[in-house]
């Protein structure tokens, strides 16, 4: 249950253009940035909306300080933790402008963001509009600073089009943030709801909401500017790769994400994430294999025959590299041999290794693509 702590927004009677929504939970360490950023656009016709999910940090009380100064500020509070995704279901059904951005608690909005988007919204065929992430460890991220482009590529590109490109991570447009969209899009899509009620653990629902609405869209602007500097830290949910719930999420999310690209016939898009979502279900077999749970055998058998079905459709597919099909040919045959030769060697030593080669990048470089 959601209660609305403040709503004070005047703006010279003049309807907001634009409703940032922005999560917050336990963020005192760079709330005050981010909030910063998006207060001193260069177009100021907007409405942020803070969404405080129960911190147990001086986040509300900063979100309350900001409130005070600035009659854009709306304040949501919620009664008990609520997660992410409600959060951002709680902002966008309080947002009452025509086009809805979303945004981290940790991340900081280009001064232009909103002065670069606005150039599109009176074109009625555009229904989203983005730029690109500038990615930061850390403090690193508070020294980024973001010049004014005058000249700014821009692509034009049809949902449907950009659809079947959607999990290409290289276009990173499965991220919910640091895009503009038309509100009335989330209208024709399950972004609610549903799918809490099967995932506890939700935290990945971009992968499921994006590709949802990229599909409903009519053209999408992808400008050739950076718009977002987006955060690296060690509590970025993006980041928690070992944790168990993260690891269920993406399990729940996935399935909704297999049947969405069936019923819309994204064969492109299915072939390459069933893959992926194989390996995901084997990664959940092994944190489970490790846990010395007897309610858990259960679950591990019924996983193992979800994944034997899997299989036989990524060998039909074709879309998986020679590495990923090896490991996956591997575990069919002997899943406990693959247990202590690779799924060790995956996520026991693979990832000592990366904490510290994560930290030999963070000290040469700041940027990241």
């Amino acid at each position: 249950m959601a209660v609305v702590y403040e709503i004070v927004f005047s703006l010279k009677e003049k309807i907001a253009l634009f409703s940032i929504v922005v999560p917050v939970y336990n963020g005192q360490k760079y709330l005050q940035e981010c909030i910063n950023s998006i207060l001193q656009q260069s177009y100021q016709n907007f409405e942020l909306i803070l969404v405080e999910d129960c911190s147990q940090d001086d986040s509300l009380n900063i979100c309350r300080n900001f409130a005070k100064k600035s009659d854009r500020i709306k304040i949501i509070e919620h009664r008990i933790n609520q997660g992410l995704s409600q959060s951002r279901v709680d902002g966008l059904e309080y947002s009452t402008s025509p086009w809805v951005i979303f945004m981290d608690d940790d991340d900081l909005m280009s001064p232009y963001l909103l002065e670069y988007y606005s150039r599109y919204i009176d074109d009625e065929n555009i229904d989203i509009i983005c730029g690109h992430a500038y990615y930061a460890f850390d403090d690193d991220a508070s020294h980024v600073k973001l010049e004014y482009e005058t000249d700014v590529s821009e692509t034009i590109i049809s949902g449907r089009e950009l659809a079947q490109n959607i999990l290409d991570p290289k276009l990173r447009m499965c991220a919910i943030w640091g895009k503009a969209y038309r509100r009335n899009l989330f209208e024709k899509v399950d972004y609610k709801g549903k799918i809490k009620i099967e995932s506890p653990y939700c935290f990945f629902e971009d992968s499921y909401i994006v590709p949802q609405v990229v599909c409903h869209s009519n053209k999408v602007m992808v400008l050739d500017v950076y718009s977002v500097v987006y955060r690296m830290t060690a509590n970025s949910t993006s980041k928690n790769n070992q944790n168990m719930k993260y690891t269920l999420s993406q399990y729940y999310m996935g399935k909704y994400m297999l049947n969405f690209l069936k019923q819309e016939n994204l064969e492109f898009n299915y072939g390459i994430f069933i893959s992926s979502y194989a390996l995901l279900v084997v990664k959940l077999w092994y944190f489970w294999e490790r846990i010395n749970d007897n309610g858990k055998i259960k679950n591990r058998k019924a996983l193992f025959t979800d994944y034997c079905d899997l299989y036989n459709q990524v060998k039909i597919s074709g879309k998986a590299s020679s590495l990923t099909y090896f490991n996956l040919f591997f575990f069919r045959k002997a899943p406990y041999l693959w247990k202590l030769t690779i799924g060790n060697l995956w996520f026991q030593i693979l990832p000592k290794f990366q904490r510290v080669q994560q930290g030999i990048r963070k000290f040469r470089s700041n940027k990241y693509y």
